[in-house]
Formats: structure tokens, C-alpha cells, sequence
């Protein structure tokens, strides 16, 4: 609130003059909007993480089977179960590297704990609109964009 102006007030009955903090609110609509923007992206972090812990589970459950019944007499002789379990297996994996999954859902859950923080200290009057507005910026560069990681061992 180091930023926030000061207003010079003038009592009419004692004739002395203070100086008070003046917060600069936002309007309703754009509270709404920071509100609804703060629920989205609890829903994308939510979303994301479950996302990533079900294609993980299943990769991993995939390869155990592999790992456990390759070659078994009860499958099939061409081993196609085994090989679409791979194919599973690898797709789920390439899945989550490529787009960096984990990565991501850590991005839009430290975004959401950001602007979460920051609309709870505005609604205490502790920071003031410009503040908060500033505060929805620094989630938005922390969410980032989507990144394809198509070549994982290319330098950078």
C-alpha cells in the first residue's frame, strides 16, 4: 500500500487537517470478473492434476501388465493385447511429456494460490484495486502458455 495516494481531510469542527490512505477500489463487474477468473483456474489446476495422475496411473499399470504377462499362454499368440498395452503405455507418457503436464498443473495451482491471496487481502482492505489488478497479471504470466515438448533431447 506504499503506492497507494494520500488525501489531505479538513475536519469542519476542530479546523485541523489530516492524512488519510485512500484505497482505490474496483468496480463490481471487475471483481465479478476476478472471481469468475479465480474459479477458472481452480477448475484448470484440478483438472490438469487429475489428468495427469490418471494417465500416469494407467501407463504404470500398462507396464506392469506387460512387464508381469508377456509372453503368458493364457493371451493371445500374436501378443496384440501386449501390444496395444505398449501402445497405450507410450502414448500416456508422450502425453504428459510433451505437454509437460505436471509442470503446468504446478503453474495454474501457484496462480490460482497468487490471485487467491490477493482478492482475500483486497476484500480485508488490506491492498487496494490497483493492487489486485496487478496481482491478476502476475497470475496470468505465472500460468503461462502451453508448451509442446516435442524433442525432449534438443539443447535449448
Amino acid at each position: 500500500m506504499a503506492d497507494t495516494p494520500l488525501t489531505t481531510v479538513t475536519s469542519v469542527s476542530s479546523g485541523q487537517t489530516t492524512q488519510a490512505q485512500t484505497l482505490i477500489t474496483v468496480t463490481p463487474e471487475v471483481l465479478k470478473d476476478i472471481e469468475h477468473k479465480l474459479a477458472e483456474w481452480d477448475s484448470i489446476s484440478n483438472w490438469l492434476r487429475v489428468t495427469q495422475m490418471s494417465l500416469g496411473v494407467i501407463a504404470i499399470a500398462c507396464s506392469l501388465f506387460i512387464t508381469a504377462f508377456a509372453g503368458a499362454d493364457f493371451l493371445d499368440t500374436d501378443n496384440t493385447v501386449i501390444r496395444i498395452l505398449a501402445f497405450i503405455t507410450t502414448l500416456f507418457l508422450t502425453l504428459m511429456t510433451s505437454f509437460n503436464i505436471s509442470s503446468k498443473a504446478n503453474s495454474s495451482r501457484n496462480a490460482w494460490r497468487h490471485l487467491n491471496k490477493a482478492l482475500y487481502s483486497y476484500k480485508s482492505n488490506r491492498i487496494d484495486g490497483d493492487a489486485l489488478i496487478k496481482a491478476y497479471e502476475e497470475g496470468e504470466n505465472i500460468l503461462g502458455s502451453v508448451d509442446f515438448n516435442f524433442n525432449k533431447t534438443e539443447s535449448k
